[in-house]
């Protein structure tokens, strides 16, 4: 269960960058020049999109963890 959770919770976080980075592209235009900036903007975007898989998963583990604490447990 708590591999759900990291996975939905690094999902969500994923598509909240890729979605926060698709607004301001299409809000500012396009960022490049060349393909020299394109290819730097790339890894850019790429950098971002797992900087919100990890916050998602980290995220997702807080949910999973506090779900789990109000449970009543089996003894």
């Amino acid at each position: 269960m708590r591999a759900v959770y990291l996975l939905l919770g690094g999902l969500a976080g994923a598509l909240l960058a890729f979605g926060a980075l698709w607004l301001v592209g299409s809000l500012f235009g396009p960022f490049y020049d060349g393909e020299a900036d394109m290819a730097r903007n790339v890894k850019i975007v790429l950098g971002l999109i797992v900087a919100g898989l990890l916050v998602g998963g980290i995220v997702g583990h807080t949910l999973y963890t506090r779900r789990r604490r109000r449970l009543p447990r089996d003894v």
